[in-house]
């Protein structure tokens, strides 16, 4: 009987490694594609600031954020779908708002650009 649960416990001990070991390899592979996420989600953001923000070279880019946020685009695609940023406060340069306006320009603004792709529509924005 002793034997029978020596036997059993090993094989639960390999389970449990070759789980513990797939586990690891799942989360080393998840890890990047969220910076893969956030580095879209930040050119997003940078992208809707030069397209409807006009940034210039001395000033603070909350300047281009409001200037974007009162484009003739951005007043219509508020419109249209309504304001998905999560209010008025919400900024590029906040953790939320990075997310929430990233996604905001990809449905409604980036969609309308000229461009086969993302990427070329974001090649011509730049």
């Amino acid at each position: 009987m002793r034997e029978f649960s020596l036997r059993r416990v090993a094989r639960l001990e390999q389970l449990a490694k070759a789980y513990l070991k797939r586990r690891e390899e799942e989360r080393e592979n998840s890890l990047p594609e969220f910076f893969r996420q956030q580095a879209r989600n930040i050119l997003a953001n940078l992208a809707c600031l030069i397209l409807h923000g006009e940034p210039q070279i001395d000033e603070p880019l909350n300047n281009a954020w409001e200037r974007c946020r009162e484009s003739a685009a951005w007043q219509m695609c508020r419109e249209k779908h309504g304001d998905l940023t999560a209010g008025e406060n919400v900024t590029p340069f906040h953790e939320i708002g990075v997310y929430c306006i990233a996604r905001y320009f990809r449905e409604y603004l980036l969609t309308d650009l000229p461009g086969a792709d993302e990427i070329k529509k974001y090649n011509a924005i730049f």
